[in-house]
């Protein structure tokens, strides 16, 4: 019993293979719809896909490269980019500090110059201050080296009107410079004490409290005022004169306003570039003929900064460096 299979008639479709009977247009806009749709889909996967490469990309290789540190803290420090500093063969910087200054001052007006620094009077006016009065001590002076030979020696070689100290503290070397140009008929010489008067970290517990009579009051030593106190027990408070200061811009404004020296001791910063800049700037406030010295010459701090700093602008500029105990001297290198 077997059923025997239809055969369509070879007239029920033409050659084109459209069915008889259909409408022409109507399929033509089919196969239309069907390709816009197929290129559609194309166009949205290809999308799909390049989002997925933004987004899984640098996920995939955060995610291995973490992996192989196994440490996120030290994967997200590893990533942060290196400072490239430009490679140079000198500094230029290093070397520029002011290279001209105001013209000198006549000697006469350099004491209400500076004077306009605090309010056109002197610091010592009115001083000291009530509230203040209960914490300062009589003739409490402590420093290192502060009377040694060495400033005899250099206010004999310069004989000088003004002296700029760099580096005051509690007024020990100020104090014996004008001691000892009284002593050579100097009665005259003004001495400029430059000091930011704030010590250095850790300054109330030095040397198991060397210097715990200056106190500290809300988080600041009153070292500018036991300097001062120190002053005005000697009775120089005419020829002392404070600079509350940083040195830096301390000597940039002596600069600007045209003091100038005979006579300037650094005793700062004992680092290489504390030293490196108080030299250079101090340089520029020198009288011709006048003698700079300072301090610290054999201190071991930051590998012998101070000793780097003199040696270094010693031979940049053609002058010979003389120790003298502790302390050096330049001189002209004849």
């Amino acid at each position: 019993m077997f059923h025997s299979r239809p055969v369509r008639s070879s007239s029920a479709t033409s050659s084109a293979g459209i069915t008889m009977g259909s409408d022409p247009y109507t399929h033509h806009q089919d196969r239309k719809t069907h390709m816009m749709r197929k290129a559609f889909t194309c166009m949205f996967l290809f999308l799909l896909g390049y989002a997925a490469c933004l987004f899984v990309g640098p996920w995939w290789e955060n995610r291995n490269m973490l992996e192989s540190s196994g440490d996120p803290k030290s994967q997200s420090q590893s990533q942060t980019p290196p400072v490239v500093l430009p490679s140079i063969a000198r500094d230029e910087d290093f070397y520029r500090f002011p290279s001209k200054c105001a013209l000198p001052l006549p000697e006469s007006s350099i004491l209400s110059t500076v004077f306009k620094l605090f309010d056109n009077k002197s610091p010592y006016a009115n001083f000291p201050p009530e509230h203040l009065r209960p914490y300062l001590l009589h003739n409490e002076i402590h420093g290192w080296g502060s009377t040694n030979p060495v400033f005899e020696k250099v206010i004999r070689l310069a004989n000088p009107r003004i002296i700029i100290e760099v580096g005051t503290f509690l007024g020990n070397s100020a104090l014996h410079m004008a001691n000892v140009t009284r002593r050579l008929g100097l009665e005259n010489t003004i001495i400029l004490c430059m000091d930011d008067f704030r010590g250095w970290p850790g300054f109330a517990g030095y040397n198991q409290g060397m210097f715990r009579s200056v106190i500290d009051i809300n988080g600041d030593v009153i070292l500018m005022q036991q300097f001062m106190q120190n002053v005005v027990d000697a009775g120089e408070e005419e020829r002392i004169i404070p600079m509350p200061f940083a040195t830096g811009a301390g000597l940039d404004k002596l600069c600007l306003t045209g003091i100038y020296a005979d006579l300037i001791e650094v005793d700062a910063g004992h680092s290489f570039h504390s030293a490196w800049e108080d030299i250079n700037r101090a340089w520029k406030l020198l009288k011709p003929g006048g003698v700079m010295f300072g301090h610290d010459y054999f201190n071991g701090s930051e590998e012998y900064g101070v000793r780097r700093a003199v040696d270094k602008f010693a031979k940049e500029h053609n002058l010979r460096v003389e120790p003298n105990g502790e302390h050096w001297i330049f001189f002209p290198n004849t």
